[in-house]
């Protein structure tokens, strides 16, 4: 399997609550299909978070006005203790995406209530772009970053992909 993203955890913390999507850009090196989104995340209290990776095209160097091209399964977030978590992906969520072509990828998640949701990251100024989403249960989110902000980061979060096998020609010799 191969991966884009940030497949290591960042020195820092990103904690919110009240619906939010967070996205930084990466970029696959070759094409493929992808099958899960991983990241390192928690919740801060007792409570549950309900949460899916999405990913969106990139609009010139922004998501803003990016188009929404796919989501996870969810996952109900519950542990206090920063853990690496697959998000898997399923049907018509099993895009392909090309190599060298920048995707936003990143979390959508529900109001943990209470506490906060929370996922490592790194410190580099304004590379995260996020938004309030409304979260709703099989809905898909739009794309509103242009009201949104931006953050530091980028975030532990990353795109497991299937890559596409090459064609093969096989000559017969009688």
């Amino acid at each position: 399997m191969a991966t884009f993203g940030k497949t290591t955890d960042g020195a820092n913390v990103q904690t919110f609550s009240g619906d939010r999507i967070y996205l930084s850009t990466a970029t696959p090196t070759t094409s493929g299909t992808i099958t899960s989104g991983w990241g390192r995340v928690r919740v801060t209290g007792a409570s549950t978070s309900e949460v899916r990776v999405v990913i969106f095209a990139d609009n010139g160097g922004t998501p803003d006005g990016g188009a929404f091209l796919a989501m996870s399964d969810e996952v109900a977030v519950d542990w206090t203790t920063s853990t690496l978590t697959e998000f898997p992906f399923s049907g018509a969520n099993l895009i392909s995406v090309t190599a060298s072509t920048a995707y936003w990828i990143g979390f959508w998640a529900d109001d943990p209530g209470t506490p906060s949701y929370e996922y490592k990251r790194d410190n580099n100024a304004g590379v995260v772009h996020y938004a309030a989403e409304a979260y709703p249960g099989g809905g898909t989110p739009a794309s509103p970053f242009t009201s949104g902000g931006t953050a530091n980061g980028p975030h532990n979060c990353y795109i497991e992909y299937t890559e596409a096998s090459g064609r093969r020609r096989i000559i017969l010799v009688c």
